[in-house]
């Protein structure tokens, strides 16, 4: 078994900073799928108090999806949301993760790690940058990312509509009772954790999700433009793993230093691009 202590759910002061992405990037088109209504090939219907946040169809129960019951998961293990294996919180709609020693105690797929409040669990591996939509259960709070030399897909949440409890922290980027961050959006000019609804990276708030599950991020009001997941969180990120919220934008709405350029298509997003627009499109 092997002892991690440094990830994004136990210690998320080590994030990276945002990816400057290259100029002629600029025009990023998304596949055209829905993270969370694809993927898996048998019948559970999981879903979350809303239903947004995966699908009926989950592999059977099969490590990584998402459950409310032990006996909904083929391990017989469930990591329920509201559990407290994490004291920070718990996974969106469940997770079948069972208790592990070390790796051959887990799934072939899967990867026996020890938490900071020393439980173990397994959770599913996957392939960083690999681009594929299914891996992850293709779950909209399942991000792909790697732990020390291990791809994983580990919990994050990006919305209260994908908790039971309705609150996600977008601190800890897991379901909890309360939100454990301050008032300003991501993107905003920060100069202190403390400020921000989730973390404070390079003087900009910053918010994990799942990349290329471009819906999932929520605004910090009503009246604030719904943000997407559109920026990678580690170099060589894609559709499936970790990710950084972005803020829509027409030119003149983005945070000094950052430019307002087409993401998804027709969609816009601030971000590190050299190159922006002069206008809002029509």
């Amino acid at each position: 078994m092997r002892r991690l202590s440094n990830h994004p759910l136990d210690i998320l002061v080590a994030l990276f900073a945002f990816m400057a992405l290259a100029a002629n990037a600029c025009a990023v088109q998304f596949p055209d799928y829905e993270l969370g209504q694809t993927g898996g090939s048998t019948s559970s219907t999981t879903t979350s108090a809303t239903g947004s946040t995966t699908s009926a169809s989950q592999s059977g129960g099969a490590l990584g999806s998402p459950c409310t019951a032990n006996g909904q998961c083929s391990d017989g293990e469930c990591w329920l949301e509201g559990s407290e294996i994490l004291s920070a919180g718990s996974p969106s709609a469940g997770l079948c993760s069972p208790d592990c020693s070390d790796d051959g105690s887990c799934p072939d797929d899967g990867f026996c790690h020890t938490f900071a409040t020393g439980v173990a669990r397994c959770l599913l591996r996957c392939n960083h940058g690999d681009g594929k939509v299914e891996k992850c259960r293709g779950r909209r709070d399942l991000a792909c990312t790697t732990i020390a030399g291990n791809d994983v897909c580990l919990p994050v949440c990006s919305d209260d509509s994908q908790c039971l409890s309705g609150m996600c922290d977008r601190r800890t980027a897991l379901c909890s009772g309360s939100q454990s961050g301050g008032d300003l959006e991501v993107q905003a000019t920060c100069g202190d954790v403390s400020e921000c609804r989730g973390n404070c990276v390079s003087k900009r708030c910053a918010e994990l999700c799942v990349f290329g599950a471009v819906s999932t991020c929520q605004p910090a009001s009503a009246s604030s433009l719904k943000p997407g997941c559109v920026l990678p969180y580690a170099e060589g990120a894609k559709v499936g793993d970790l990710g950084h919220c972005a803020r829509n934008c027409c030119p003149g709405d983005c945070p000094t230093t950052l430019r307002c350029n087409v993401i998804d298509g027709s969609k816009y997003y601030c971000n590190t691009f050299a190159h922006g627009l002069d206008q809002c499109p029509d």
